[in-house]
């Protein structure tokens, strides 16, 4: 009795530092936005004496208001990835969850080939690509992109759960005479909405943190997402922490609150593909 309470303590413990750890940083942002310059690099004040309001004034309205600018470019590019990467995962996982095609294995194994080569490695190449095709500095660019290092994930996820429905309710639609257009777009896609809320999720929020390929291919300021218009408040030696703590914070409340509404979705998307698959 006394080692299992001890366990649990233990346990508990554990887990506690852990959150701890892991949210200290998300904790000093926030903190942080609030508090002047001179508070800021003082560790004792863990919670600020005088509320800097213009570090939120200075992050919406500085740089002539091109945070609304930013965030709407953030929200283009993660919108339009999670939409491309759904629209190409949908009718590959079900092809491969339920169709017989030569070199199937093959292809599932090489649609993970993507993540064997890091995407820092890529940028070169594919700048090269997108100037050769004039699509230099436009949203379809970093879309696709992101989409190409979305895409593996997305795929075997939707594999999998489309792999758990059972073919009986497919065949008795083939028996009514639905066509495979119908029995995807009617009865496939609404029993996988889990899944497809993990999916979407994740491929959001992928684009949504991207930084590299958003500046390697977005050649003028005003493609810039929020990501990038932190790091230009860097000028020189001169950091503007209490803005830039701001800008982070505002741009990480949108993700948090959609994440924490389908948080449940996404939690059945995962396990049951990967339970029953």
């Amino acid at each position: 009795m006394r080692k299992n309470i001890l366990g649990s303590i233990g346990f508990y413990t554990l887990l506690i530092i852990i959150i701890v750890v892991d949210l200290f940083p998300l904790y000093w942002m926030i903190v942080g936005s609030f508090k002047t310059y001179e508070e800021l690099f003082n560790p004792r004040i863990l919670f600020p004496t005088k509320i800097a309001v213009e570090n939120y004034i200075n992050a919406i309205f500085g740089f002539e208001g091109s945070f609304f600018v930013q965030m709407k470019n953030s929200i283009i590019l993660a919108v339009g990835t999670a939409a491309l990467a759904m629209g190409i995962s949908i009718p590959s996982g079900y092809a491969l969850a339920r169709l017989n095609f030569k070199w199937k294995k093959m292809f599932m194994r090489s649609i993970l080939f993507t993540y064997v080569v890091p995407s820092t490695f890529l940028v070169v190449p594919y700048f090269a690509l997108m100037s050769f095709y004039r699509l230099y500095n436009t949203y379809f660019a970093v879309i696709l992109a992101d989409t190409v290092f979305t895409l593996p994930y997305c795929v075997l996820v939707l594999m999998e759960y489309f792999r758990s429905i059972p073919k009986e309710i497919e065949e008795s639609a083939f028996v009514d005479g639905a066509n495979i257009k119908d029995i995807i777009l009617k009865i496939t896609i609404p029993l996988s909405a889990p899944a497809l809320a993990a999916i979407s999720t994740f491929a959001f929020l992928y684009s949504w943190n991207e930084y590299l390929y958003v500046i390697v291919l977005m050649g003028s300021s005003d493609m810039f997402t929020v990501p990038v218009g932190i790091g230009a408040r860097i000028a020189g030696d001169t950091f503007s922490y209490g803005p830039m703590f701001a800008m982070a914070t505002l741009f990480a409340l949108p993700s948090i609150v959609f994440y924490l509404l389908i948080e449940r979705y996404i939690v059945t998307g995962l396990t049951a593909g990967a339970l029953k698959g």
